[in-house]
Formats: structure tokens, C-alpha cells, sequence
């Protein structure tokens, strides 16, 4: 026959702005007549390609930076309780969700944040493929609790940065890590131009959008080493 408690929401902030991102590419009227495999015809899809790498790049610059939220610490700190050290194994990676597991929200409650993803640069594509692979083991000290429940996501961006580097990252539908604004919800536009003075059409793509790391809870990395 108690009253319910009242409560509090917490909540915490992160600012960036829209970018506006762009290209134009011109082909002439003699290009467009001698185009026998019809080239031309694919160029928006691949201006739409285009467009879905400069989202990747975007993102794997941030990771990569390492810039500090609203809190002033880095993305991944110690403060945050988001890195670590050690190469790809059983012990290293338990170690890093034992740390998402444990992370906690704005009211000090556990969160229990689930690993997803296993990323690596190019330099561990195999090694990643290798220990998230099922397999049958012959002992019990062999088993691999993380085959089949780790997606291994090979990212060439991160080689430039470290080929050691490792990180963990929570699905999505749990916990996001960054943030992508668009303009009016408005994907990338392309607008087509056709030349008077001289023959010939022009193709412009437009993309305007932003995109911010939003909760450290999200990824784990470990140096590697």
C-alpha cells in the first residue's frame, strides 16, 4: 500500500553542425555519343556510393581522432572505462566486455552493454575471421565462447591510424555510438545540368549532413599490444 517514488530523468548533450559535402562531373556530348558500355548511365549510382563512403569516412575519422565529448574527457579514456590492452583472444576480449557489461548510465545504473561487432583494420582481417569462426573444440580449455556471436567488420581506414588496434562496438538497436543528422531528413540530391553553349551535361551531387560520437558506453578499444 506504498506511493510510487517520484523520479528524475538524466540526460546529457553533445553539439555539432550539418557539413555540406559535394561534386560536380561534366561530360561532353562527343563522350555521351561514343559511350558503347553506357557508362554514364551508372554515374548516379555511383555518385550514391560515393556519398555512403564519405558517411564511413566520416565516422572512422572521429574514432580515429579520438575527440573529447561534452565531458571534456576523449571518447576512449580510462576515465570512460572503454579501453584496454592485449591482441585478439579469448582472455583480451572477455576482458573488454566484462568492461562494457559493467558500464552504467547517468543514474548509476548498470547498463549491461553486449559487444556486436569486432572491428579491425586490414592487418587483422584475418585473424578476426579466424577466432569469430565456429569450430568444433576437442577439450573444454579450447572452446571459443565469442565463435559465432562476434561479427567480425574490417575497416581500411584504421590501418593509417595503428594495424594493431582493436575494437568492440554494441549493436545499434542497444546502444548507439555516434549520431548522423541530415538536412530536412533529405538523403544525397543530385541535380543534372545539360550545356547550350557548349554540348555537353553536367552531374551534381549535394549531401549535407553531420554527425557526432554521442556515448562512450557504445565501443571498446584495446591498443593492441
Amino acid at each position: 500500500h506504498g506511493e510510487y517514488k517520484r523520479t528524475t530523468v538524466e540526460e546529457s548533450a553533445e553539439k555539432y553542425a550539418l557539413g555540406k559535402f559535394g561534386l560536380i562531373l561534366g561530360r561532353t556530348w562527343e563522350l555521351m555519343v561514343n559511350d558503347d558500355m553506357d557508362a554514364f548511365t551508372r554515374i548516379p549510382a555511383q555518385l550514391g556510393v560515393r556519398a555512403r563512403e564519405k558517411e564511413n569516412e566520416i565516422f572512422w575519422g572521429l574514432i580515429i581522432a579520438n575527440a573529447a565529448l561534452a565531458d571534456s574527457v576523449a571518447y576512449f579514456d580510462n576515465a570512460h572505462g572503454n579501453t584496454g590492452t592485449g591482441a585478439i583472444d579469448v582472455t583480451n576480449i572477455g576482458a573488454g566486455r566484462a568492461k562494457m557489461r559493467v558500464q552504467t548510465d547517468l543514474e548509476g545504473e548498470i547498463m549491461s552493454v553486449q559487444p556486436r561487432y569486432l572491428v579491425v583494420p586490414a592487418a587483422l582481417e584475418t585473424k578476426a575471421e579466424q577466432f569469430t569462426a565456429s569450430i568444433q573444440p576437442q577439450a573444454g580449455s579450447d572452446v571459443n565462447p565469442f565463435a559465432g556471436k562476434l561479427v567480425p567488420v574490417v575497416e581500411p581506414r584504421l590501418d593509417a591510424a595503428s594495424t594493431a588496434q582493436w575494437y568492440l562496438g554494441a549493436d545499434k538497436a542497444q546502444l548507439a555510438a555516434a549520431e548522423m543528422a541530415l538536412l530536412d531528413g533529405r538523403g544525397p540530391e543530385i541535380f543534372v545540368r545539360e550545356g547550350f553553349e557548349v554540348d555537353g551535361m553536367e552531374l551534381k551531387l549535394r549531401y549535407v549532413f553531420g554527425m557526432k560520437l554521442i556515448d562512450f558506453r557504445a565501443m571498446y578499444r584495446s591498443s593492441g599490444s
